[in-house]
């Protein structure tokens, strides 16, 4: 089937050449977590395929994720929660960018970096942890007690 046009412009790829672009990705050799990537979204492969757990696996070998859990402080955040403080020179400025970032590069909550996360942000929520930024300067969005 040939490619549809939408808006008389826009060319919509078939399916078929989704599935050969993702193929030829992956003849790349590319980095673990585009390798997982596509074969998880692009290629749609099931979860139990050998070929998808394996990539699962090597995910943690990237240096995308190296960065990630390097960046992470041992309470499981990546500093302030929202909002950045910009004399801190960190290639993830918030907790906020952090957990999304994680979930980017195919990590799921039993990983150990979003693990660690998601029990800082629940201490966050619970009280059980201090809010770390500063007071909002804007009176409809209470961030202190």
């Amino acid at each position: 089937m040939p490619n549809e046009r939408l808006a008389g412009e826009l060319m919509i790829p078939n399916l078929a050449q989704i599935e050969e672009l993702g193929t030829r990705i992956l003849g790349e050799q590319p980095d673990p977590v585009v390798r997982f990537r596509v074969l998880r979204d692009v290629l749609q492969k099931p979860s139990r395929d050998p070929e998808l757990a394996s990539a699962r696996g090597q995910v943690t070998e990237s240096h995308w994720v190296a960065e990630l859990r390097e960046e992470q402080r041992p309470d499981g955040s990546w500093g302030r929660f929202h909002s950045a403080d910009t004399r801190a020179k960190r290639r993830i400025p918030t907790t906020e960018a952090g957990v999304p970032r994680a979930l980017a590069l195919g990590l799921n909550g039993s990983h150990p970096v979003l693990a660690a996360a998601a029990k800082y942000v629940a201490d966050v929520l619970t009280g059980a942890r201090d809010f770390p930024d500063p007071a909002e300067k804007n009176e409809r969005w209470r961030t202190e007690a």
